[in-house]
């Protein structure tokens, strides 16, 4: 593994390396199922030579529906499994050299996520494509601990951001947001879902597919006297 130096808060560590233990839960194998079977029927349309993912929470291997063939995994903790430790604030990577970034929720635990997000739109090759997993904030503060769902509750540290906010950092980064999908409705199953209530409602957490733009020039020809 090689290790880069953190800068100092950049990261809630504890919180972020907490994770691991909270994917091993009921609630968090039940969410993990759900998230990766968003992922399997999206990464293979997306195509590319270089992936990676920024964090492995629960051990999970997040890009393993890719098929792109050249995949490195950033982890933001020495403890964790990946191929490179780095602040997330300061990524190791390349400007345009990317085709594909997976976020599973490092953005809740960083000080700052908007410079994450702009550090990842310069590393992504244009129209390279950035997924986001996050947690829904009504799993942790509002509606489950109103129920007192205790298997509901994440690590401390934990800064939960709704879609909104993150696609207006995505933008911010130079995105379009191509999807936002929610998922893993959770104590309701299919039958208790109400026609008409809004997405988020009882989702434990949502995926959001970035797109880089691509700006075009019009070359203007000098007009000659």
């Amino acid at each position: 593994m090689i290790l880069i130096f953190h800068k100092k808060n950049s990261l809630r560590i504890a919180g972020y390396a907490g994770l691991d233990a909270w994917y091993g839960s009921g609630f968090g194998q039940r969410l993990a199922g759900a998230e990766h079977a968003q992922l399997a029927a999206l990464l293979p349309l997306l195509f590319g030579w270089h992936a990676v993912t920024l964090g492995a929470p629960g051990g999970h291997d997040w890009l393993a529906a890719s098929r792109i063939g050249h995949k490195l995994r950033i982890v933001p903790v020495p403890a964790l499994a990946g191929e490179v430790c780095a602040d997330p604030l300061a990524l190791p990577l390349r400007p345009d050299s990317l085709d594909l970034v997976v976020v599973p929720h490092l953005h809740e635990f960083v000080a700052r996520p908007e410079e994450l997000f702009d550090g990842i739109g310069t590393a992504l090759i244009p129209d390279g494509h950035v997924v986001v997993l996050g947690f829904n904030p009504l799993l942790d503060g509002g509606i489950w601990r109103l129920l007192r769902v205790r298997e509901a509750r994440l690590p401390a540290g934990a800064r939960l951001y709704g879609s909104a906010v993150v696609r207006g950092w995505l933008r911010r980064a130079g995105f379009e947001t191509d999807a936002v999908r929610f998922h893993c409705r959770w104590p309701w199953d299919g039958a208790l879902r109400l026609r008409g209530w809004p997405a988020a409602l009882g989702a434990c957490g949502y995926l959001i597919v970035g797109r880089k733009r691509v700006s075009t020039l019009t070359p203007v020809r000098p007009r000659w006297r």
